[in-house]
């Protein structure tokens, strides 16, 4: 599991195996399942979790920012 975090730019989440879910601050929890996809907004808080076992999901994600900003800033 990630924890709360925020992106500095607009972030698409594929999922390529598994089942995963997404908590959103203010939405709740979305799950989503291989071949799902969702867009994360610039500044959108979320913590995201793989599900099942005994293997995890496999995830591919865009992140579109400016140049030399970070991947994720931390939300506490």
């Amino acid at each position: 599991m990630t924890g709360k975090h925020r992106h500095p730019g607009n972030e698409l989440i594929y999922v390529l195996e598994g089942s995963y879910v997404l908590e959103i601050d203010g939405k709740g929890a979305i799950p989503l399942k291989a071949g799902d996809a969702r867009p994360a907004p610039s500044g959108e808080v979320h913590a995201a979790k793989s599900l099942g076992s005994p293997r995890s999901s496999k995830v591919l994600v865009f992140l579109i920012a400016e140049k030399g900003q970070p991947l994720a800033i931390p939300v506490h």
